[in-house]
Order: structure tokens, then sequence, then C-alpha cells
């Protein structure tokens, strides 16, 4: 793991919208995704007003965006983890699993039994890091979903 002195994570506002959106825009189409914060991606869309989160954070190094997470309420006393993207320039350095465990940490304080999510077998990385948060490969998701691979994590 990398350097994380000077990392803080966040509550996000409205003013990190652009900065988040376009860390998750760049790394979607990095990927072949085409971005689509009025539909799919319609959580970092919203970043700082969506009223269907309970937790948006930002992760910053010395006031720069490097990383975004966002929980939503499921049915079933379960949270979604959607928009979890860090920089590429801020891979490695300790982001992601800060903000991964802020986002668990919000999902236990929220009194849920369980977060969820759904990613790209290619986005290897984050799976990685899911796996090393004792995440669970779940089924898969329905074609048409946006992903192709379900984790679960019990809280």
């Amino acid at each position: 793991m990398g350097q994380t002195e000077g990392l803080r994570i966040i509550s996000a506002t409205t003013a990190d919208r652009e900065a988040a959106m376009r860390i998750a825009g760049d790394a979607m189409i990095s990927y072949g995704i085409e971005p689509d914060f009025a539909g799919l991606d319609c959580d970092l869309g919203a970043l700082g007003s969506n009223p269907k989160a309970f937790a948006e954070l930002v992760a910053t190094m010395d006031g720069v965006i490097t990383g975004v997470a966002i929980l939503t309420c499921m049915a079933d006393n379960a949270g979604k983890l959607t928009g979890f993207y860090v920089d590429p320039k801020w891979r490695g350095e300790g982001v992601g699993s800060a903000l991964l465990a802020r986002a668990t940490e919000a999902g236990r304080a929220a009194g849920l039994s369980r977060l969820h999510l759904e990613t790209w077998h290619f986005m290897k990385a984050a799976i990685h890091l899911y796996e090393r948060f004792n995440w669970t490969r779940g089924a898969d998701p329905p074609p048409g979903s946006g992903a192709d691979r379900t984790y679960d994590l019990i809280l």
C-alpha cells in the first residue's frame, strides 16, 4: 500500500460532483464503457444531493479529489455501493482501501446487515480490493444491468 499522509475521506458536496464524474468517466471510458450520469450512473450525476444516498464520500489528497464512493439503500436492510472509483494516478496509494473502509463503517453505522455491489470482471484492481476486504462473489446480475458480477459483504 502507498502513502496515505494527507488523505482525508469526507462527505461529498455538489461542488465535488464535477471532479468525481471526471474520475469515474475517465475510468469507464478506459474500460470501453460509456458513462451515463443521467441513467445507470445517476448516483454519480447527483453527487452531493442524491436523495437515495445515505453516504456520499470523496477521498482527497492534500485537497485534491482522488476517489469517490456512494452508498444507497436497498430492500431487506441492505446497502448498495455505487460509484466507487479512484483516480488512476492514486491507485495503489491506499485511497481505495480508505474509501471502502469508510463506506463499510457507514453501512454498519446505519444498521445495515449487508452491502452489495455490481462490477465488471475486467476491473481487476477493484475486485482484488473487494476480495481483500472479505466481499464474496454473488450471482451474476441480469444482462443489461451495467455489470457482469456482484459482490456482497455481510456486516
